[in-house]
């Protein structure tokens, strides 16, 4: 018979196949700046929390985005910006004093449409949100003092004492301001 090298010479054929890529959706991701986020204590509702956040979507067709935000809902949340940021707000009656608790962290999570199809898909970033101090008025208790104007003997004068010093406390006492007698 013939021999092997032959046989395989004689096998060969051409053809030409074409590889169609298809376009799957993949979740938008956020930018490592996000992680971090600063706010004045005080703050009231509406308030912005840093900036605006602005997750990168890989499949870039402008598909509107969905945000949501976890953990401090007394004090946070998130409203979505032109379809494609999210800002986090101050809520209303939030708590924020710098003096009691310093930072939070929250989730903001980013979900995506579906496109070019489904499914949808999101992704996270933990937030660090640092309360900015802010100088505070000084706090007095309200007092009332008394002094009989027609009390014979009575050895009130122009600047003497009348009853207890008052006291003020600074609230800012802590960072190194000065107290209030």
């Amino acid at each position: 018979g013939p021999s092997a090298s032959r046989r395989l010479g004689k096998l060969n054929d051409l053809a030409t196949i074409t590889i169609n890529v298809v376009n799957l959706n993949e979740a938008p991701l956020f930018d490592s700046s996000d992680r971090s986020r600063r706010v004045k204590e005080n703050s009231k509702e509406g308030v912005h929390v840093g900036n605006v956040l602005s997750p990168v979507d890989p499949d870039d067709m402008g598909q509107a985005h969905v945000f949501s935000i976890a953990g401090q809902p007394s004090r946070f949340a998130i409203r979505t910006v032109d379809a494609l940021h999210g800002q986090i707000v101050v809520v209303n009656g939030a708590v924020l004093d710098f003096e009691y608790e310093r930072s939070f962290i929250v989730v903001v999570t980013v979900a995506d449409k579906g496109a070019p199809g489904p499914p949808s898909y999101s992704s996270d970033v933990t937030i660090t949100i640092t309360l900015e101090d802010v100088n505070e008025p000084p706090e007095l208790d309200d007092a009332i003092r008394y002094i009989d104007e027609f009390c014979p003997g009575s050895e009130s004068k122009v600047g003497s004492y009348i009853g207890d010093v008052l006291v003020g406390r600074d609230v800012d006492a802590a960072d190194g301001s000065k107290g209030y007698t």
